[in-house]
């Protein structure tokens, strides 16, 4: 079941059976700093955040305007498994409904509108949209970005460990 992520959160919501075409899956690593395109980061580097956890994304959905949203915290980012760049995978993953329900009723903007839901939040149309503004509310925040050691750290720092071979140029 879903863990309470706050005050005034919607999270009575079976996360078994959910219309999944409602919500819209956000990983930590899609606004993380520190990793490449290519292992989950979806912004830029300046508009990232380095390291960011689920407690500060709820409370930056939540300060966005979001009410529809439940996390799962036993989930993973599925690119992130393979990976030996942390010593743990990092787990967690929040599932938001950024757009209304089909049968709520949605007025169209122009005889061009394509579109049949409206957003659930004015100005945040998209999840690229959201993935940004959501990177912007954790770092106005300013809290002190946790620093996640590496593999190869904790190797070095534990007594009698061999080290691995790297290959000399």
């Amino acid at each position: 079941m879903a863990q309470p992520a706050g005050e005034g959160v919607r999270v009575a919501v079976d996360t078994k059976n959910y219309d999944k075409a409602r919500y819209q899956t956000i990983y930590p690593q899609y606004i993380d700093a520190s990793l490449g395109p290519s292992e989950g980061r979806r912004l830029t580097k300046k508009q990232s955040v380095e390291t960011p956890t689920m407690e500060e994304m709820v409370v930056g959905l939540h300060e966005l305007g979001y009410r529809d949203f439940f996390v799962e915290r036993a989930k993973s980012l599925p690119a992130m498994q393979g990976t030996d760049r942390y010593p743990l995978v990092p787990r967690g993953r929040v599932k938001v409904a950024i757009k209304e329900p089909l049968d709520k009723h949605y007025i169209k903007k122009s005889e061009f509108d394509t579109q049949t839901r409206g957003a659930v939040v004015a100005g945040i149309e998209s999840k690229q949209e959201l993935l940004r503004r959501l990177a912007t509310a954790i770092k106005a925040k300013g809290t002190a970005r946790p620093e996640v050691p590496s593999v190869a750290t904790i190797l070095a720092s534990v007594p009698g460990v061999n080290q691995p071979k790297t290959k000399g140029k």
